[in-house]
C-alpha cells in the first residue's frame, strides 16, 4: 500500500515539472513566444580554463575601444538575451550618411569578441546584433557602447627638412594620431608607453629603409605618445641625403598615408659659415696680391705705413674715399649673400643649379660704380676735398677737410642701413627653402639714388679743400723761416698753425719779405678761384725755437673750415761742447753738438774768437738724430767761440761753444 502511494506522488510531480521545463529557453536560443518579459536568462556556468570552444581564451587585440585599428578585435560586454556562439553584428556609424559595416562576433555567454573589418572607414560606431530593427537598433546593451575605428595618421613632419646635429644625427618629429597599438601584448593603461615598441615601424617607399638600431647607419624610433613619434637617424648612407623621401608609418601592419621628409647632411650654420669663410678667402687672395706689389701700393705718412688701406685710399688727399668704400661694401654684401644662396641650394636643398642674381642688386652696384666715377671726375675738374688731419682717418668717410659734411653723413648712413638690412635678411633666411636673395625694393633704390645724387651735388657745391703734398722750410737769413707749401686748394686767405697754435697774420711776410698775405707761386686752375694756389709761400721773422726739432705739425685751414695737416721737422741744436787735446801737434779739438733732427746733410762752421774767417769743418763727422761729433785738426778751442749749423734748405742756427779743460788725450 505504501509503495503505491509513493509511486503516485512521484508521477504527479513529474506531470507538474515537465511542462515547466519545456517552457524554459535553452542557452543560445531566443525566449519562447509569450514568455514573460521579466524572465531573465540564467548565467551560463563558467567554463574551465582549458575549454576548447575557441571563445573564452581568445584575446582581444584592441586594448581600448576608443581607438581601434581595422582588423583588430575588441571585447564588448553584452547584457541581454543569450546569443549563439557566433553571431552577425552591425557596426552602425555615428554619421548616419555612412553605410553600416557588417562583421562576425563570438559570444562566450557574457561578452562579444567583435572583429573590425579591414575595410571599415575611420569613425565612431555603435553595435547591434543582426537583424537590427529600425525601431530597436540595439538588440542588447553593450559596454562600451561605441567603438572608434582610427587608422594611424600623419598630420605633420617637423622639421620637414632636418639639419644634422653637432653629432651628425638628424632628428625628426612625426605628429599625428593612432601611433600606440599592439597585438602581441596587452598592457594596462597605467603601465604607459613602450618608447621602443617594435609594432610601430617606419618604411621608405622609393628607397630601402635603414636598419632600426642605435648606432651608425641606422635609425631609432621612439613612440612618445599616440600623437607623436621621434625619429633619430644616425649618420645614414649618402643616398638618404638627396632630397625629399616618401615614407609611411606602419602600426600593427596598418600604414599611414604617405608623407615626405628631407634629411640634410650639414648643420644649419653651414651656409653662413661657408659664405663667411669663402669671403675671407677672397680677402686673403686680395691681401696676397697687395703684398706682392707692396712697394707700389703702400703709403707712408707721418712715420706710419699704409698699404692694405690703399683699397680705400685717396692719394690726392691722403684720406679715405667714401665712394670707394661704399662700392666695396656693396660688392662684399653681394658676394656673401650669393655664396650663402649657392651653398643653400647645393648642399642643403640638393639642387645643383647656378643661382641667379636678385633683382635690384645690380642697380645698387651700378649706382655705386657711377658714384665712384662721377666723384673722381668732379675732383679732377673742380679740385679735391680737404685732406683733414694727418694721414687717413675713419672720420674721412663723413668729413671733408676735417669738417663733417651732411651729404657724406647721409650717404654713409644709408649705405650702412642698406647693407646691414640686406645681410640680416640673408642670414635669417632658412637655407632649406631659400630660392633667391632678397630683392632690393624700388623705393630703396630710389632712396640710394637720391643719397648718391646728394653726395655728388655736395662735391659740386663745395669749394676745393686744401691738400699738402710737400712742405719745404728754408731761410734766407738766420732770422726768418720760410714756408713753401705744395698741393692743391691752398687758399691765400687761409689760417696757418704750428702744433695747433695759430700763426697770426701780423707776423706773416708775403712777397718780397713784406708784411702781407702769402705769395701765390702757382695758381690752382681747377679750383675756379684766383685766390687758390698749388704752390703758396710765406715767411715768419724770428720764429720761436719751439717750432724747431722733431714731431711738429703744420696745418692750413681754408675760409670754409676745410683743412690739411702734415708733419714736419727742422734741425735744432741745444748745446755745443769743445775739448782740445794739447798733446797733439798741432792740437786737435773734439766738437760735440747735441740737439734734434740731425742728419748727414748738416753743415757746421767753427768760428774762433777774433778770427774773421770761420773754419769750415771738412772732417767726416759721426751723426745721428741727437748728436754731431767731429774732430777738428789744427784748432784750439777758446772761450767765446761759436758754431753755425745749416741745412741744405738754408736754415741756420748759431750756438755758443762750451770749452772743457784740455785733455791729455782724446
Amino acid at each position: 500500500m505504501k509503495r503505491h502511494i509513493l509511486l503516485a506522488l512521484v508521477s504527479g510531480a513529474l506531470i507538474v515539472v515537465l511542462p515547466a521545463l519545456a517552457q524554459t529557453p535553452s542557452a543560445g536560443q531566443p525566449p519562447a513566444p509569450g514568455a514573460a518579459p521579466e524572465q531573465k536568462q540564467a548565467p551560463p556556468a563558467p567554463k574551465p580554463p582549458d575549454s576548447d570552444d575557441g571563445i573564452s581564451n581568445t584575446a582581444a587585440t584592441c586594448r581600448n575601444a576608443a581607438a581601434c585599428l581595422p582588423g583588430e578585435s575588441v571585447r564588448v560586454a553584452a547584457a541581454g538575451p543569450a546569443l549563439a556562439k557566433t553571431v552577425a553584428v552591425t557596426l552602425r556609424p555615428s554619421n548616419t550618411t555612412d553605410a553600416p559595416v557588417s562583421s562576425d562576433a563570438k559570444w562566450d555567454g557574457k561578452t562579444l569578441l567583435v572583429t573590425i573589418p579591414q575595410d571599415a572607414p575611420d569613425g565612431r560606431y555603435s553595435l547591434c546584433v543582426k537583424p537590427c530593427p529600425a525601431d530597436k537598433p540595439d538588440y542588447s546593451e553593450f559596454s562600451p557602447s561605441q567603438i572608434v575605428v582610427q587608422r594611424p595618421t600623419i598630420t605633420a613632419v617637423s622639421p620637414a627638412a632636418a639639419f644634422a646635429e653637432k653629432n651628425g644625427d638628424n632628428i625628426v618629429i612625426i605628429l599625428g594620431t593612432g601611433f600606440w597599438y599592439g597585438k602581441s601584448e596587452i598592457k594596462p593603461a597605467h603601465v604607459g608607453i613602450d618608447p621602443d615598441d617594435k609594432r610601430v615601424q617606419l618604411r621608405f617607399n622609393a628607397i630601402g629603409t635603414p636598419n632600426r638600431c642605435v648606432g651608425k647607419g641606422c635609425y631609432e624610433l621612439k613612440v612618445d605618445s599616440d600623437r607623436q613619434i621621434t625619429l633619430t637617424f644616425h649618420k645614414l648612407d649618402s643616398s638618404y641625403y638627396k632630397g625629399k623621401m616618401n615614407f609611411v608609418v606602419s602600426v600593427d601592419g596598418v600604414d599611414t598615408d604617405p608623407a615626405t621628409l628631407t634629411l640634410i647632411n650639414t648643420t644649419q650654420s653651414t651656409p653662413i659659415t661657408v659664405a663667411v669663410v669663402g669671403f675671407t678667402l677672397i680677402l686673403l687672395l686680395i691681401y696676397f696680391l697687395l703684398r706682392s706689389g707692396e712697394h707700389a701700393t703702400k703709403q707712408t705718412m707721418g712715420g706710419k705705413t699704409y698699404w692694405l688701406s690703399t683699397l680705400f685710399f685717396d692719394v690726392q688727399t691722403n684720406s679715405y674715399s667714401l665712394s670707394k668704400c661704399q662700392f666695396y661694401a656693396w660688392t662684399a654684401a653681394a658676394v656673401i649673400g650669393y655664396l650663402f644662396l649657392a651653398v643653400s641650394k647645393s648642399f642643403v636643398q640638393g639642387s645643383a643649379i647656378f643661382p641667379d642674381i636678385p633683382p635690384g642688386l645690380p642697380g645698387i652696384l651700378v649706382a655705386s660704380v657711377g658714384t665712384v666715377v662721377l666723384s673722381s671726375g668732379i675732383s679732377s675738374a673742380k679740385g679735391d676735398k680737404g685732406a683733414g688731419n694727418q694721414g687717413p682717418n675713419l672720420s674721412d668717410f663723413i668729413a671733408t677737410g676735417g669738417v663733417v659734411a651732411a651729404d657724406r653723413l647721409q650717404f654713409a648712413i644709408w649705405t650702412i642701413v642698406g647693407i646691414g638690412t640686406f645681410l640680416a635678411i640673408v642670414f635669417q633666411s632658412d637655407p632649406r627653402n631659400i630660392n633667391d636673395l632678397p630683392a632690393i625694393p624700388a623705393g630703396f633704390l630710389q632712396l640710394m639714388g637720391i643719397s648718391s645724387a646728394g653726395y655728388i651735388a655736395g662735391k659740386v657745391a663745395r669749394k676745393a679743400g686744401p691738400t699738402i703734398s710737400a712742405l719745404a722750410l728754408s731761410s734766407t737769413d738766420s732770422s726768418a723761416l720760410r714756408f713753401q707749401i705744395t698741393g692743391s686748394g691752398l687758399s691765400r686767405s687761409a689760417i696757418f698753425a704750428i702744433d695747433d697754435q695759430t700763426i697770426f697774420p701780423d707776423i706773416v711776410l708775403g712777397k718780397d719779405e713784406q708784411k702781407g698775405p702769402p705769395e701765390i707761386l702757382q695758381t690752382d686752375s681747377t679750383a675756379g678761384d684766383q685766390d687758390f694756389a698749388r704752390v703758396l709761400a710765406f715767411s715768419i721773422a724770428k720764429p720761436p725755437s719751439a717750432w724747431f726739432g722733431k714731431g711738429h705739425t703744420f696745418t692750413i685751414t681754408n675760409p670754409d673750415a676745410q683743412k690739411a695737416t702734415v708733419p714736419y721737422e727742422v734741425f735744432i741744436g741745444t748745446s755745443a761742447e769743445a775739448q782740445t787735446d794739447t798733446t797733439k801737434t798741432p792740437p786737435e779739438t773734439r766738437l760735440t753738438i747735441s740737439g734734434k733732427s740731425f742728419d748727414s746733410t748738416l753743415a757746421v762752421q767753427y768760428n774762433p774768437t777774433g778770427v774773421a774767417t770761420p773754419t769750415e769743418i771738412t772732417a767726416t763727422p759721426t751723426v745721428n738724430e741727437t748728436t754731431y761729433t767731429v774732430t777738428i785738426p789744427s784748432l784750439t778751442a777758446a772761450a767765446g767761440d761759436t758754431v753755425t749749423l745749416s741745412c741744405p734748405s738754408g736754415v741756420k742756427q748759431t750756438l755758443q761753444v762750451t770749452v772743457k779743460a784740455p785733455a791729455a788725450s782724446v
